[in-house]
């Protein structure tokens, strides 16, 4: 713990006095009541004058800031590390005496955990981004902050002890997070001297030892990797009576795998595929899916075997399917991918190029996530958007899948993502047409209500088709009972209709079949009231 000012060092020299200015640090621009300052000094044995002698402590406090920090400002410093930037032009800290205890004014950029905790931010910010740079590159100024133990130079009584198990707590999860992002940029080898350090520092942490394990493994140093999980095992048993995680555990087996002798299994090349894996992501097809059928059979016909494409049989097939949020976009495209997987043994790949947040995933994140999940490792993928697309136009080249992309945000988005020889189909959702996409098939589906189903069928008696279907999936197994009802069962079309989901039509299952029918009562006899019936439906 130091405080620097323009005349250098300025904390007092009392080691009493320096405990008590680490507290009012570690809770800086807070009130430390006078019974947190006495238990940390003398736990629960304080003397007769623990009130007045406190007093006295923040006197030198005071003195020693005051001194230190006359016409400039000062920079506080409670972890033992360098300064924070920023700090100049700004008021010196100062002690403030409230009724309950004291507050230490800190103005930003005067302390530096403060800004050790602004980059962690910036390093998990770029970390859910999937900038493996920016995120090692945050983590690592981070760091360059620490010079030793939290508070060190001072006394620590009960609560500065659970600070300092905070700070260290905080250090070890940047340095994880660090060490996670070189591995992603395929420094394996330049991290193991790090992490058998640390590995010794820390003979009980999994996180380090799965680690140390990773990047042995990848660097062809396998017998490392062992020996390590040996020594975690050993020290866990004797120091916890616990065996490793499952997770750890699934590591070492994983490496005795890969060096199995002769006959066993033999480690993949390093930066090609692990296997001919065939992926199968596709989400669940919906055997509920109903009003649909004419716009799956057209994306079939567009991208399937069959179909050539504007650009003959050997071009890559596109499909685009387009629409408002809800109209059934992406249930339509899987759907339709689900009729093709068979005529894709290769594999059938589903990835969304929307994060939950509504922002478009990035280029090189999206271009990576294909090659992903056929097996590729992900520590040899390339830094660069530009370069991995150069790697994805070269797999593509030896493949033929069937990919569906879903809520695509713009052409320029796209069109890195189509691949680069003939035997692919595509078919993309978007909520947008995309402009620049050669030869696509472009698809819109309608919301249900603005079908043809209308003229379909009479709900008179049951009959086939997708009208049926719909109306039988709506009200379950009770549609003869509500066929039954009095006013008719055509004015409920509106009414049913719009509790389905756009093209699948299960959730309407929740509603009792009698609070359905009641909910279409009232209004003009052919809907609830507003909802509008095109002309030639059935009265």
């Amino acid at each position: 713990m130091e405080v620097r000012g323009d005349r250098g060092a300025c904390e007092p020299a009392s080691p009493m006095s320096r405990q008590v200015l680490s507290l009012l640090l570690a809770h800086a621009n807070h009130v430390v009541t006078l019974e947190s300052l006495v238990e940390e000094l003398w736990g629960d044995a304080p003397p007769r004058l623990a009130r007045k002698t406190v007093q006295t402590y923040i006197y030198h406090v005071r003195k020693a800031l005051r001194e230190g920090t006359q016409g400039t400002d000062g920079t506080a410093r409670a972890e033992g590390t360098t300064a924070a930037d920023g700090a100049e032009d700004r008021e010196p800290p100062r002690m403030e005496t409230e009724s309950r205890g004291y507050r230490l004014r800190v103005a930003k950029g005067q302390l530096d955990l403060w800004h050790f905790e602004e980059l962690c931010a910036a390093g998990q910010a770029a970390q859910s981004r999937g900038d493996a740079r920016a995120t090692s590159d945050a983590y690592r100024e981070a760091l360059a902050l620490w010079r030793g133990r939290p508070f060190s130079g001072s006394a620590a009584g009960v609560q500065l002890s659970a600070q300092q198990a905070r700070l260290e707590d905080l250090r070890m999860g940047a340095l994880e997070r660090r060490v996670e992002a070189d591995m992603a940029l395929g420094h394996h080898r330049e991290l193991l001297s790090e992490l058998k350090g640390l590995a010794i520092d820390h003979p009980l942490s999994e996180v380090i030892y799965g680690q140390l394990m990773t990047a042995a493994t990848r660097s062809g140093q396998r017998q490392v990797a062992l020996d390590a999980y040996s020594r975690l095992r050993a020290a866990m048993l004797a120091e916890l009576g616990l065996e490793p995680s499952t997770g750890l555990r699934s590591l070492q087996q994983s490496v005795l795998e890969d060096a199995a002798p002769p006959g066993g299994r033999a480690a993949a090349p390093t930066g090609t595929w692990a296997a001919p894996a065939s992926p199968a992501e596709l989400p669940p097809g919906m055997a509920d899916c109903v009003a649909r059928q004419r716009d799956v059979s057209g994306i079939v016909a567009a991208v399937g075997p069959v179909g050539a494409g504007a650009d003959g049989p050997s071009a890559v097939r596109v499909a685009l399917v387009t629409g408002a949020v809800g109209t059934g976009k992406t249930a339509t495209a899987v759907q339709a991918a689900h009729r093709l997987r068979s005529h894709y043994p290769g594999g059938q790949l589903f990835t969304t190029l929307h994060r939950p947040d509504g922002t478009p995933v990035p280029a090189r994140e999206a271009l990576a996530s294909l090659p992903l999940s056929s097996g590729y490792a992900a520590e040899r993928l390339p830094d660069t958007a530009e370069d991995m697309a150069r790697l994805f136009r070269s797999w593509t080249s030896e493949r033929q899948m069937l990919v569906v992309l879903d809520d695509a945000s713009s052409g320029e988005q796209v069109i890195p993502l189509l691949p680069s020889s003939p035997g692919w189909s595509v078919v993309i959702t978007s909520r947008r047409r995309l402009e620049g996409l050669p030869g696509a098939v472009t698809t819109v589906p309608q919301p249900i209500l603005e079908r043809d189903l209308w003229q379909a069928a009479a709900l008179s008696g049951p009959r086939p088709g997708e009208f049926s279907q719909l109306v039988e999936s709506l009200v379950a197994s009770h549609f003869l009972e509500f066929r039954d009802s009095r006013e008719g069962p055509a004015f409920a079309v509106p009414v049913l209709t719009r509790l389905a989901l756009p093209g699948r039509t299960r959730p309407a299952r929740r509603h009792p079949p009698r609070e359905v029918a009641t909910g279409t009562r009232g209004g003009s006899g052919h809907g609830a009231p507003g909802s509008p019936v095109p002309a030639g439906a059935p009265q």
